[in-house]
């Protein structure tokens, strides 16, 4: 697990978790043209950076450790087609196929599958056709009952470990210029890096 922080003079430490941002802040600009620098301010400040990671890993991973945390939260929309169905069972339909509709429905879909529903629910305000409308949206996109992740096991600090750190260092006025176009040309490298590595996730699967 990664994390990148930033300590500022005085101010509250910046933690940063994505693991593709944490990447693109290590991966340095000029590659190995990069200097160098370690100095003792910077090494000291790496004792006071790892217990903020630690800290926030362990308090990341704990949080799915807790069950409910990991329950879904059925959107409004979900929720009334889920009464719907229940209150008003289609002729025809086993009891099962009604209960497991609304087993189904109880799931944190996304935006899209949402706008289908709030469409067919809109179609008519007669709650049978509703309730009919719904079971054969479920059936065409081959909806299936949600099922929750397993609860990680939960942690204390000692199980969290550094494998490897990297310090990084603002550029001294000899060895980069700090020019507006200059910071300029560095955020659009930096983005460009960061979207070439996100298409490299999605071509490997990593992102649905």
């Amino acid at each position: 697990m990664y994390r990148y922080v930033e300590l500022g003079d005085g101010a509250d430490a910046t933690i940063v978790d994505d693991t593709l941002a944490c990447l693109d802040h290590a991966r340095p600009l000029d590659a190995f043209d990069t200097p160098r620098v370690l100095d003792d301010n910077t090494y000291e400040l790496a004792f006071d950076a790892w217990p903020l990671a630690r800290d926030h890993i362990l308090e990341h991973w704990n949080w799915h450790a807790d069950k409910a945390n990991l329950e879904p939260k059925v959107p409004k929309v979900l929720a009334r087609a889920a009464e719907i169905v229940r209150a008003n069972p289609p002729s025809g339909v086993e009891l099962e196929a009604s209960d497991r509709a609304v087993d189904t429905l109880q799931a944190p879909y996304p935006e899209r599958i949402l706008r289908t529903f709030r469409t067919v629910l809109g179609a008519t305000d007669d709650p049978a056709e509703q309730a009919e409308h719904v079971l054969r949206v479920i059936r065409e996109l081959g909806l299936q009952p949600y099922e929750a992740p397993e609860p990680l096991p939960e942690i204390t600090d000692d199980d969290v470990h550094l494998v490897c750190w990297l310090a990084l260092v603002q550029a001294t006025s000899e060895s980069r210029d700090s020019t507006g176009a200059e910071k300029d040309a560095e955020a659009a490298r930096r983005r460009a890096a960061l979207d070439e590595m996100t298409r490299d996730a999605e071509d490997l699967g990593l992102y649905d």
